[in-house]
């Protein structure tokens, strides 16, 4: 597939983008090779720009849904845009230890 990426360009790209490993495949993700992940976070990017709202919107009207189906489709949804934001968070946050660490070195300090 991506025969062209050294192991590091991987390993970021996946960093990058940890944020669309689906709910289920969580607790999986991290025990697969890098290869198998940076295959997974590939389909998932692609996936990510396929989002068409209109089609899911149309979707779930279609079948005339209750307010109650409606309500929980909200509540999943806020929890996942909510487990995103607090992963990401998470991530930056890594990313800003390591980059200080990185500067403490270069300076000397």
């Amino acid at each position: 597939m991506a025969k062209g990426k050294s192991q590091q360009e991987k390993e970021r790209f996946i960093k990058e983008n940890l944020h669309l490993v689906p709910k289920k495949s969580e607790k999986d993700f991290p025990n697969w090779d890098v290869d198998k992940q940076y295959t997974k976070i590939l389909l998932y990017v692609s996936k990510s720009k396929k989002l068409n709202v209109n089609s899911i919107v149309k979707s779930i009207t279609d079948k005339n849904p209750s307010q109650s189906d409606v309500e929980k489709i909200i509540t999943q949804l806020q929890d996942w845009v909510n487990s995103s934001t607090t992963r990401r968070i998470e991530e930056i946050k890594k990313e800003q230890e390591r980059l200080a660490k990185e500067l403490q070195k270069l300076e000397g300090k």
